[in-house]
C-alpha cells in the first residue's frame, strides 16, 4: 500500500510537470496597420477581424490590436463593402501591416504588406498617423 501512494504521487508530480509544458504559454500581441485602396487613400470603417476579434479602422484607416493570446498564430480578414476582402495568416510574432483593398471591379486582388517588429520597436509603437 506504501508503494501505490508513493507510485502515485510520482505519478501526479510529474503529470504537473507535463501539463505545464504542454499547455499553450500566453504570448504578448501586437498586430497594427492601416488600411488604404489602390491610390493609397486610407479606407475608414473597414472590417477588421483577428482570429474572430472585430474591429473596425479609425477615419485614418488605422487599426490596432495588442495584449495577450495563446494562439501559435493568427488569422486577419480585412473586408469593406465596394472591395475585394483581404485574408492572410501569420505565424505569431509582432507585426505593423499596410493592407491594400482592391476595388470590386479590379483584377488584382488585394493584398498586405507585413513588416516583422522587434521587441524594442513595439515599446516605442505609435498610432497610425502618430508617425
Amino acid at each position: 500500500m506504501r508503494r501505490f501512494k508513493y507510485l502515485c504521487l510520482i505519478v501526479v508530480l510529474l503529470c504537473s510537470g507535463c501539463v505545464g509544458v504542454l499547455a499553450p504559454r500566453d504570448r504578448r500581441l501586437h498586430v497594427s496597420g492601416q488600411v488604404s485602396d489602390a491610390d493609397h487613400n486610407p479606407l475608414a470603417y473597414a472590417t477588421v477581424v483577428l482570429n474572430g476579434v472585430r474591429k473596425e479602422t479609425d477615419e485614418k484607416g488605422c487599426f490596432y490590436f495588442g495584449g495577450t493570446s495563446a494562439a501559435a498564430d493568427f488569422d486577419l480578414t480585412v473586408t469593406k463593402v465596394g472591395y475585394k476582402p483581404y485574408h492572410g495568416v501569420k505565424e505569431f510574432d509582432f507585426f505593423e501591416t499596410i493592407v491594400t483593398l482592391s476595388s470590386e471591379n479590379s483584377e488584382r486582388p488585394s493584398s498586405a504588406i507585413w513588416q516583422q517588429l522587434a521587441v524594442d520597436e513595439v515599446s516605442k509603437f505609435k498610432p497610425c498617423g502618430e508617425k
